[in-house]
């Protein structure tokens, strides 16, 4: 028999001994992953109730991939995990993996998916996912990719060079949601959300802080089939500085499913602030922060609504409104001459004044 035929129906090959004792015939399970299988005579398996319960607890990165390889669906990551030497987690069956936090921290983890799934969804939760400045994105759809959901909650993320989701390939892929997540220093080498082909069924973006970075919020190109877009209640500062040709601003939305009904792309009740171009005279045309990305036939004008702006750069030629016409300026929301923020912006805290309470995100 081969290993690849014994490993077959999530078979996993251990990196230790699982057993206590063995020479001396003492065959307690002392392997986490063995014992949370039930595996084995029961009578030496004396942690039994220790694993009743959905989640599969891990603090080192071996039992994590031991994890994955059995099959488990729900891991819990109870120690910072360094996954950067491995390359990306490839991710073929349903998944969530979440963070215990302790102390009032969430994980660290270092480390960025490949994802390939067929009819599965993937989430994550209460992470703190960090790139080190190495790893380039943080999510990849491989062309394979049919995901039934796309979860990524509460997590803090920083510090990927180009993206946090990816879309390369004409995957295919159902809700996309982003939610509570304080997204800070990310790379400007790509799109923030990039789809380029296949299908997403939505894009949720609800309660999130971005600061400091990327280059295109949120991207989806002409050939992918999307469906409703909704970037609500968010909180958005000093984005799309750099001077670079790819610079398309916050919303670069070209699907045509997407533009086909009123008000199926809506940027509603958030703020954007502290907008500004890195250089005096760019070198690229299309070299500073913009709401929605240049004018063309297939570039869709989102429907937007009670929206507050603060410091914004308005010079000719590089304007936060680009080529937005003097109504949709209006109907996008308030522009204010004095900040909205009481906490300071420069260690990241956004609180916001009691009169612009409920706009941005909530935890703010």
């Amino acid at each position: 028999m081969t290993e690849e035929l014994g490993t077959a129906g999530n078979g996993v090959v251990l990196s230790s001994d699982p057993f206590q004792g063995a020479a001396s015939g003492d065959f307690t399970l002392v392997n986490a992953l063995a014992a949370s299988e039930n595996i084995g005579d029961a009578r030496w398996n004396t942690n039994y109730q220790r694993y009743i319960g959905p989640q599969f607890e891990v603090s080192d990165t071996t039992t994590f991939f031991e994890a994955l390889s059995a099959g488990k669906t729900d891991i819990l990551i109870t120690a910072d995990l360094d996954f950067s030497s491995h390359g990306a987690i490839a991710v073929n069956n349903q998944l969530s993996i979440s963070g215990k936090i302790s102390h009032g921290k969430k994980p660290v983890v270092n480390a960025n998916f490949s994802l390939a799934g067929d009819k599965v969804p993937f989430t994550l939760y209460n992470l703190n996912l960090n790139g080190n400045d190495a790893l380039s994105d943080m999510i990849v759809l491989a062309t394979e990719a049919n995901l039934t959901a796309l979860n990524i909650k509460d997590c803090d993320i920083s510090h990927y060079k180009n993206r946090m989701i990816s879309g390369p390939n004409a995957s295919a892929c159902g809700p996309v949601s982003v939610l509570g997540c304080l997204v800070s220093d990310m790379g400007t080498g790509g799109d923030f959300i990039d789809f380029r082909k296949g299908t997403v069924s939505s894009i949720k973006i609800v309660n999130n802080t971005f600061y400091n970075g990327i280059r295109t919020f949120l991207r989806v190109d002409a050939g992918v089939f999307c469906g409703a877009i909704n970037v609500e209640h968010n909180t958005f500062f000093n984005l799309g500085s750099v001077d670079s040709k790819d610079n398309n601003g916050i919303m670069h939305v070209r699907s045509s499913s997407a533009t086909a009904m009123p008000r199926q792309i809506t940027v509603r009740r958030n703020i954007f602030a502290s907008m500004h171009k890195a250089a005096e005279s760019p070198t690229n045309a299309s070299g500073f922060p913009k709401l929605v990305s240049t004018a063309s036939a297939k570039i869709a004008v989102p429907y937007m609504t009670e929206n507050l702006f603060f410091d914004i750069d308005t010079t000719e030629n590089y304007s936060w409104w680009n080529t937005l016409t003097a109504d949709q300026i209006a109907a996008a929301g308030t522009v204010l001459t004095e900040t909205p923020f009481t906490g300071e912006t420069a260690a990241g805290k956004f609180t916001v004044a009691s009169a612009y309470k409920g706009y941005g995100d909530s935890r703010w």
